[in-house]
Parts: structure tokens; C-alpha cells; sequence
């Protein structure tokens, strides 16, 4: 099992394999496991990203080093062992997700299994939206308790989550040509539909998410996202 990476790496992890594995880590269960460094080291902490001004360390961080990694922990395996490896994984959360699914798209043939944990894709974008947008959209849409402060918990309810989702499968999950429960064909899509009163487009092109101007039981959401449309943040895409 190969062990994904975080941040932005640098750094050789102990190879435990705990993500995703359980009660017990995956060295404890018997797997081998391998952990890399993606071929730099880091200088100033796990988000050191100045290796970036190196292409070809760039390169391997972004999609090289994995593959490479596993092959010749392959060749390890087999050389100790006396005989290939029968399974061979791949686990990782953040940019360990990330890496798996650059490993699922560009490598299908390397692992027999890839778990993706919140993969951190295009994360100069992601990083402004937990940082600015995401605390005020929440904060000013979620109902409050008596004493005013945003109940977040309370903002989307499961019913919601299932709508949503629900309808993005009807519309979107037979596109790649077998409804199973995952959609695989990106191309531009809208979904319209109405719930509660409340009009909500969802598309994969530019404008992710806008509520319509009855906003269900949140006004404050068309507000809030009126606001930051008008503010022009810089990477945010409206």
C-alpha cells in the first residue's frame, strides 16, 4: 500500500498506512507500505511550496514521483519476497487525494484500488474559498439560535443533500453511459429544480452554485452572494 502525501510534501512520512484503514494502520495489518517525499524537501514547514521555482520538481509533485515510487517499491517487494506483490494500493487525503486521482487518470494501471480522501484540486482557488467565502456565506445564511449566533449544522439538512444529489444523478450519472452511481462525463450541465419555493442552478461550466431570488428560507445567502459578486474577489469564480 502506498501511503499519499499532504500539504505540499517534502517530507518522508512514517509509513503506517493509517488513513482510511480502520482500527489498525496498514503496516500493522501486514501490508508494505511506501511513503515519498515526491522528490523535494521541504524548507519552512508542510506548506512549503517554493520547490515550485524547480520545473522538474514541480513535475514529480504534481504527477512523476508517484508512479515512479511504486514501481521500484514494486521491485523492493519482489526482490525480499521472492515473489510479486498480490495487491497494491493507493490511500491518501488532501494532496494524498489529489495524487490519487492524478494516479487513477494518468496511471490507471498501477494500482489494483485508489482511495481519493478530499482530494485538493486547484487549491490557490479552494484555499481563498475557506478563507473568505465560505465563513460569511455559512455564517449569514445558517439560522440562528435565541441568542442570534448561525446555527451551521442547521444550513443544509440531509433532505437538502438528497435533493441535490438525487437530481445531479437523474441528470448527469448516465452520461458516461451506465448509471452506477458515479458520473464520469464532465462536460458542461445545468440542473434546474424547485424545492420548498426555492430555485437552484447547479452547473459544471463557470457559476457552481447560485440560489434563486426566494432563496428557500436563507435570503441572506442571495445577499451574501450578491455581495461578494459585487466585491470581484480575485480567483473566485461567479
Amino acid at each position: 500500500m502506498m501511503q499519499g502525501g499532504g500539504g505540499g510534501n517534502g517530507v518522508v512520512a512514517y509509513p503506517a498506512g493509517a488513513s482510511y484503514a480502520g482500527d489498525k494502520p496498514a503496516l500493522a495489518r501486514g501490508f508494505v507500505v511506501a511513503s515519498t517525499d515526491t522528490g523535494h524537501k521541504a524548507k519552512t514547514g508542510p506548506f512549503d511550496f517554493s520547490f515550485m521555482r524547480d520545473q522538474q520538481a514541480y513535475l514529480d509533485f504534481a504527477f512523476l514521483a508517484n508512479a515512479e515510487v511504486a514501481r521500484i517499491a514494486n521491485e523492493i517487494i519482489e526482490h525480499y519476497y521472492a515473489k510479486r506483490a498480490a495487491y497494491s494500493y493507493f490511500v491518501g487525503c488532501s494532496t494524498g487525494g489529489r495524487e490519487g486521482m492524478i494516479l487513477s487518470q494518468r496511471y490507471p494501471t498501477v494500482f489494483n484500488g485508489i482511495v481519493s480522501g478530499d482530494p485538493a484540486m486547484r487549491t490557490g482557488l479552494s484555499n481563498l474559498a475557506i478563507g473568505k467565502w465560505i465563513p460569511v456565506a455559512y455564517n449569514q445564511a445558517a439560522p440562528k439560535d435565541a441568542s442570534g449566533l448561525p446555527q451551521i449544522d442547521k444550513l443544509i439538512s440531509d433532505s437538502d443533500r438528497k435533493l441535490f444529489m438525487d437530481a445531479l444523478m437523474r441528470r448527469c450519472d448516465a452520461k458516461d453511459g451506465v448509471a452506477d452511481g458515479m458520473i464520469f462525463d464532465l462536460r458542461p450541465a445545468r440542473l434546474r429544480f424547485r424545492s420548498r419555493g426555492a430555485v437552484l442552478q447547479a452547473r459544471t461550466d463557470r457559476r457552481m452554485y447560485r440560489a434563486g431570488k426566494d432563496c428557500s428560507h436563507q435570503e441572506s445567502l442571495c445577499r451574501t452572494e450578491k455581495r461578494v459578486r459585487h466585491a470581484g474577489l480575485p480567483g473566485l469564480p461567479l
